[in-house]
């Protein structure tokens, strides 16, 4: 069964979870560039659709000024997971 027609799915493992791509980012409270923004900023030139959730480090639901929180966002299209790394940097899973 596809549980993601029509995108493109990676399999890192080798083994048979595939998935869309993935690009993790850990984003600094209030200093760096927010997640919110970076999607606002990537909506504007991405060839697909892509979703993006953000989680605390210590599964509180909030972070503090300069504190470091991961983001994540899953890509229907490898070439914009390619683009977001480029312009953004992060670690593709």
């Amino acid at each position: 069964m596809d549980r993601y027609p029509g995108w493109d799915l990676v399999d890192p493992g080798g083994g048979h979870e595939k998935h869309p791509p993935f690009v993790k980012l850990a984003i600094k409270n209030k200093v760096d560039k927010s997640s919110e923004d970076i999607s606002r900023e990537f909506d504007d030139i991405a060839v697909g659709r892509f979703y993006g959730r953000d989680w605390s480090r210590e599964g509180s639901p909030f972070v503090r000024e300069g504190e470091i929180y991961d983001a994540g966002w899953w890509f229907e299209k490898r070439e914009d997971a390619y683009a977001f790394i480029k312009r953004y940097g992060g670690h593709a899973k």
